[in-house]
């Protein structure tokens, strides 16, 4: 404890192997000049106890630990990174090349601790986390609370993120490579700016095995003031396996997702219900987007403008979606303010049943449409929907709605036009409408 170096203010090992053989505690120590507040660790360290690295700092990265080389633990063992600050990337700890956690299950808690980038976790190599793993309470003055990622980690075990902060990517901001998510639970994370509990920049997210939770409840939401669940801004998200984004709050644009650049690779379904936004409460779209057929459920959202959906500019394109209970002022389930959207599978629902209708207290109770184009290139069902003031299941106020097939709009309810309101814009219907 207490101990001040250039590089590994408690303990640099670059040379050997370093064995402890029982619990071992590294605290208050410095790197004055660079790296590795408690250790700046090249080759295999083991230690059969618990490793406790708390208080430590660092001006470069790593406040806690800079690895090189694998850390082995007892079985069942515990290894604590808490209260540790860089002045730099990797608050608690900066992963640097190919690096082993455990060759056995070991409990990893990641707390409270510090950094520009990744206040948590920094990994630029390789690794590998071998065991339940639990970060928290970490903030970031710039770029992931709880994990920054620009390279490929393994986590064998479950990941638990809550309670982390940071300007972009509250849990978790991906630069690069890929972050594998399995049986992960991400939640009451927070962005000053976009993506509240993983950011997307660049390389993948994969949702790939078992349970993954973004949010879960009201008490736990992700928040932020663009993408409360999740930003993306380049990059692919995938869903390998059924993902759910639910509770998180955004109090600007998309409270559940944001979608900006990048890809949406939708192998498996994923639902968005119950998130919060001024504008698109699940979905808000920026770019050119292709949702394939029976891959995305909007439920139970809720904003003023797009209760399920956004769209803001480019090109999204539906195909086979369910859009259903959402809620806002207008356009309870969407709203389209430019760009273009088009409807390209007859299995696309919009409210569908008196139990599954969307609601808009003003305009627009199935779509609002302000601005852009909107094709219904093939008949959707368009029903069960109600606007209190016009347009029960379609409200346009500008921009185009073309019909090239027969359509029916049927069962929705409105002050003005139950069906079908219009005030502006233009309407052309090749087929019949009904």
């Amino acid at each position: 404890t207490y101990n001040t170096c250039g590089n590994g203010g408690g303990l640099s090992n670059c040379m050997g192997k370093l064995t402890c053989g029982g619990n071992l505690t590294i605290d208050h120590n410095q790197a004055t000049n660079g790296y590795g507040g408690a250790i700046d660790q090249s080759v295999l360290f083991e230690c059969q106890g618990n490793l406790y690295i708390t208080n430590n700092t660092a001006t470069g990265n790593g406040g806690g630990l800079y690895g090189h080389g694998g850390i082995t633990m007892g079985s069942g063992k515990t290894i604590t990174v808490k209260g540790n600050t860089s002045n730099s990337n990797g608050g608690g700890a900066y992963y640097n090349g190919n690096v082993a956690s455990s060759s056995v299950p070991t409990t990893i808690i990641i707390d409270s601790n510090y950094a520009a980038n990744g206040a948590g976790v920094y990994s630029s190599g390789s690794l590998y986390f071998y065991g339940n793993t639990t970060i928290c309470r970490n903030t970031a003055t710039s770029n992931g609370g709880g994990w920054y990622n620009p390279s490929t980690p393994t986590i064998n075990g479950t990941l638990t993120m809550y309670d982390n902060n940071a300007v972009n990517g509250g849990g978790l901001y991906n630069n690069n490579g890929t972050f594998t998510l399995n049986n992960a639970n991400i939640y009451h994370n927070t962005a000053t700016t976009s993506g509240g509990g993983i950011y997307v920049a660049g390389g993948t997210v994969n949702f790939s095995a078992g349970t993954n939770t973004i949010g879960g409840s009201w008490a736990n939401r992700n928040t932020a003031v663009n993408g409360g669940g999740i930003y993306v801004a380049g990059g692919t998200l995938k869903t390998t396996v059924a993902t759910t984004i639910n509770y998180n709050t955004a109090t600007s644009n998309g409270g559940g997702l944001y979608y900006n650049a990048g890809t949406l690779t939708l192998t498996n379904p994923l639902t968005l219900s119950y998130n919060k936004a001024s504008n698109g409460g699940g979905l808000y779209t920026a770019g050119a987007i292709s949702i394939p057929q029976n891959k995305l459920l909007l439920t139970s959202d809720t904003a003023t403008n797009g209760g399920g959906l956004y769209v803001s500019a480019n090109t999204t394109t539906l195909q086979g979606i369910e859009v259903v209970k959402n809620e806002a002022t207008n356009g309870g389930g969407i709203y389209v303010n430019d760009g273009t959207l088009n409807l390209t599978t007859a299995t696309t629902t919009i409210g569908g049943s008196a139990t599954n209708k969307n609601t808009a207290t003003a305009t627009g109770g199935g779509i609002c449409v302000i601005g852009g184009t909107v094709n219904f290139n093939v008949a959707p069902s368009i029903s069960y929907n109600i606007a209190t003031d016009t347009g029960g299941g379609i409200y346009v106020g500008g921009g185009s709605v073309n019909f090239p097939v027969s359509t029916t709009i049927s069962y929705n309810q409105s002050k003005q036009g139950g069906g079908i309101g219009m005030r502006a814009g233009t309407i052309t219907a090749s087929g019949a409408l009904t």
